[in-house]
């Protein structure tokens, strides 16, 4: 499908993009056979997609023969999947908010695959409830806006690194696959897009006992990224903050964006006794 042949569906079905849902359409073919083959794609997955949409990439999944299911939230783009694709057995439709169908649906059906160009307005909770439920995933490939896949993919001491890498890492290890530029889509969003790829870190990851515990203290850590943690960190009176740093192979002077997600979870620990 090109761009004339997208605006053109809409038209036929009388619909318009709704920001708010964050509706852009992807619909470069050669864009959406690489998002599908990201996943890995073997004939037993059963994949999930978030927010197909027109279904673009639901064409693209498909062509490959495995289990697909589609998460829609807007019923003009559920009745038009239902009518291309609610005859194949392969088919699975589910209408409704992803955000709250979502964990139910993993606890009942997984592991699977998602591959998904999300709505850019709830990537943030999606990819938290990704990570609450990594266990019940196989893999994850999202087309998501480029800063934020950034930040999913960063390296310690890099602009982009910050909790989000940390707290996303803990359960993924992550890969920026490729750009997607903004033009791929209609209508164009403001700005650039790009895949990324999360494969769940697995029995290996390191663990944390409180992850709530575990998410705040990154999160403070990163508040004033710019500042040394010792001037940062709430901790126990009498605790030993730079010598926990000295510890976990940091410095005592060291910032937020210099440790590791490993020494992330060392550092939660020594608080924690």
């Amino acid at each position: 499908m090109d761009r004339q042949q997208l605006i053109q569906t809409m038209q036929q079905m009388g619909v318009h993009s709704r920001k708010g849902m964050g509706q852009n359409f992807l619909y470069d073919d050669a864009v959406l056979t690489q998002i599908a083959a990201a996943g890995f794609p073997e004939p037993a997955d059963h994949i999930l997609e978030i927010g197909p949409g027109l279904g673009t990439l639901t064409g693209a999944l498909m062509k490959l023969g495995t289990r697909v299911t589609v998460m829609e939230l807007d019923p003009r783009f559920a009745q038009r999947l239902g009518d291309l694709y609610g005859q194949n057995p392969n088919f699975t439709l589910i209408q409704g908010d992803a955000l709250q169908k979502l964990p139910a649906f993993l606890a009942e059906n997984g592991p699977v695959k998602i591959i998904a160009n999300i709505p850019y307005n709830i990537s943030s909770p999606l990819v938290e409830i990704f990570c609450e439920h990594s266990d019940r995933l196989r893999l994850v490939v999202l087309t998501i806006q480029k800063e934020m896949a950034q930040r999913l993919c960063a390296k310690t001491r890099t602009k982009e690194y910050g909790a989000l890498s940390v707290l996303v890492q803990l359960r993924f290890r992550t890969e920026y696959v490729a750009d997607i530029l903004r033009d791929k889509f209609f209508p164009s969003p403001a700005v650039d897009s790009a895949i990324a790829r999360l494969t769940p870190q697995g029995p290996d990851a390191p663990r944390v006992r409180d992850m709530r515990r575990f998410r705040s203290l990154v999160r403070q850590g990163f508040t004033e990224r710019r500042k040394m943690l010792k001037n940062r960190l709430a901790v126990p009176e009498g605790f030993d903050l730079a010598g926990a740093l000295t510890a976990i192979g940091a410095t005592p002077m060291a910032r937020a964006e210099e440790l590791s997600v490993g020494q992330w979870v060392e550092l939660c620990k020594l608080l924690d006794g």
